[in-house]
């Protein structure tokens, strides 16, 4: 396993780099459905990280697609194809 930046990772983790899964989350200081993942113990909330400046940098093929982890369900990131995934999950 890939060393983590995050200190709940290790290899008994459900949800380690080997393993990151994609679903919809709502907070209560923000209610609106948007994309996360999970890494560790922690929630990554993708819609926050794709609005980053940088975000195409790291995702070039994202470009253009931002707006998939801001919508109430996976579908419009799903439907992007297995390469898009692949280069999420890297």
């Amino acid at each position: 396993m890939a060393a983590s930046w995050v200190p709940s990772v290790d290899a008994n983790s459900d949800f380690s780099l080997a393993n990151i899964p994609f679903g919809i989350v709502t907070t209560a200081a923000n209610p609106i459905p948007r994309a996360a993942t999970a890494i560790g113990s922690y929630v990554l909330d993708l819609a926050a990280v794709s609005q980053h400046p940088d975000f195409p940098k790291l995702f070039p093929s994202l470009e253009g697609h931002r707006d998939v982890f801001a919508q109430p369900s996976l579908n419009a990131f799903a439907a992007l194809g297995r390469p898009v995934h692949r280069e999420r999950r890297s």
